[in-house]
């Protein structure tokens, strides 16, 4: 089977974007899993340009729950009490204390008791629309493709956080919500070096995402994350002529310290997969997943154990005239820990000059 340029380029540009919602600092982070992997170690034979919109939606949640006692040792009206108590949340929630302090007051004024406990969940509902540029270079050094990218993210963000405090007697439930749309942190690709040998494609480089999204320690619904991201990647494709095809990447996210809250998220490993059967007229069917994998420590106040999750979920990819390429994905978490859990969904497209 032929793999057009158009294919070579589609998937490859899911290396270089900007998204969220993992279990650093806020409970998200930079790299999203399960963007694509559609013959994503296959690098273009021809120089040129091509430009990719994406389009990814999230919905997830994430929640946990204290004794009342524990929240008020640690100053319940501070960041870094609500940071103890509620540590998937992380650092950033400056709105949440005071809700806490003023239901638990409420609740023990109305029942005369001691309340028992408390519980934080947040609701998140993200979409994000990336551009990315891509820009084949004519040089082959040693007859190595090189590639460079860019990706300009557009966020909207709500997040609803609702603090449940329970007595024996009876609870109180107080909410906030906050929402918010504008550029995230865009995606820088300097180099991307691939090779082909028969059926067999493989690539590496490196993704730099930095802090250009607008940022604030008290927002419930940050467009930025203000720390700066380095990924190293590998990727390797197998396709066959007859279209069968088994598409592997793994890249290591190092995070750099936030400024404003002095907190460092750990490491993390994303290994993404995808087996998929090509069709007749263009049409290509699959399955897709991650495993997503925090392998060290945060740093910082509050900062709490290892984060990780998988998923999975079906693709379908269709092209025209090695020109246009669609792409749907759907992709649910499984066995979260310390992160928000929910599902994804993707539609992109891209075009080829």
């Amino acid at each position: 089977m032929r793999v057009s340029s158009v294919q070579r380029f589609f998937f490859l540009a899911g290396l270089l974007f900007a998204a969220s919602a993992r279990a650093e600092e806020g409970g998200t982070g930079h790299h999203l899993p399960g963007s694509g992997v559609f013959l994503i170690g296959v690098l273009p034979e021809k120089p040129g340009l091509t430009v990719k919109v994406s389009d990814w939606a999230y919905v997830g949640s994430v929640e946990a729950s204290r004794p009342l006692s524990t929240l008020l040792q640690n100053a319940a009206g501070s960041n870094d009490g609500i940071s103890s108590v509620f540590g998937a949340i992380k650092n950033g929630q400056a709105a949440l204390p005071p809700i806490v302090a003023a239901a638990a007051s409420q609740l023990q004024l109305r029942d005369r008791v001691q309340a028992t406990d408390v519980k934080l969940t947040l609701d998140s509902v993200q979409n994000i629309s990336v551009i990315t540029l891509l820009y084949e270079w004519p040089w082959r050094p040693l007859g190595t493709r090189v590639v460079s990218g860019i990706s300009l993210p557009f966020l909207y963000v709500n997040t609803k956080a609702t603090v449940k405090v329970s007595g024996p007697k009876r609870s109180l439930t107080r909410q906030v919500q906050e929402d918010d749309f504008g550029f995230s942190d865009m995606v820088i690709t300097p180099v991307v070096l691939g090779w082909s040998a028969g059926d067999f494609h493989w690539s590496t480089g490196l993704s730099i995402y930095a802090p250009t999204g607008e940022y604030s320690p008290g927002d419930l619904a940050p467009l930025g994350k203000n720390f700066w991201t380095f990924e190293p990647f590998v990727a390797a494709t197998y396709l066959n002529k007859t279209g069968q095809q088994a598409s592997l990447q793994i890249a290591f996210d190092v995070n750099t310290v936030n400024p404003d809250t002095d907190y460092q998220s750990g490491c993390q490993v994303n290994i993404e997969w995808l087996l998929t059967q090509h069709l007749p007229y263009g049409f290509a069917v699959g399955a897709t997943g991650f495993l997503y994998q925090q392998v060290t420590p945060d740093s910082g106040a509050n900062a709490l154990g290892l984060a990780g999750t998988y998923a999975i979920g079906p693709s379908l990819g269709y092209t025209w005239k090695d020109k246009l390429a669609l792409s749907v994905q759907w992709l649910y978490e499984w066995e979260v820990n310390n992160r928000f859990q929910g599902s994804v969904a993707s539609l992109t497209a891209s075009w080829t000059f």
